[in-house]
């Protein structure tokens, strides 16, 4: 699973990182040279949280002095799919990774190339079909609950 983190800015040279299977694999805007290749010994990553982590620097486990502000998950890609309507007419629909079928149309995709899917509310971008859930510091919906649920 890939996630990019967003620290909160408290005048540091790091915001953003990209932490795949527990490793920091890209750092912006600066110190990637540092930070790449640190292990993030978090379980769940949520807004708020300190990471507690070990650079491999130091090699030496300890905690990030800046909470995260933002997760962004990618859970994976959804299908395109067919199905019959109520009608017997063909329709195109997309299969979530959390198992709903939504359908959308040209006017769903909000001009931005994102619709949410009617589900578990994560973000499926056009025309890569990834899905992402992004949560933010105060946001109650876990997309994760509805993935695992499945």
């Amino acid at each position: 699973m890939k996630q990019t983190v967003y620290l909160e800015d408290r005048g540091q040279d790091f915001l953003e990182w990209d932490i795949e299977d527990g490793v920091v694999v890209g750092c912006r805007p600066f110190q990637a040279w540092s930070w790449k290749g640190t292990k993030v010994h978090n379980e769940s990553i949520q807004p708020g949280d300190i990471l507690s982590i070990t650079p491999p620097v130091t090699g030496v486990l300890t905690t990030l002095n800046y909470p995260v502000e933002r997760v962004i998950t990618q859970l994976g890609r959804a299908q395109l799919s067919t199905y019959h309507g109520a009608m017997g007419q063909s329709q195109r629909g997309v299969d979530c990774v959390c198992g709903g079928l939504s359908i959308f149309y040209s006017w769903s995709w909000a001009g931005n190339g994102k619709a949410r899917c009617w589900h578990c509310g994560a973000w499926i971008s056009w025309p890569d079909l990834e899905v992402r859930q992004d949560l933010r510091k105060g946001s109650a919906r876990l997309v994760e609950e509805a993935v695992s649920s499945t």
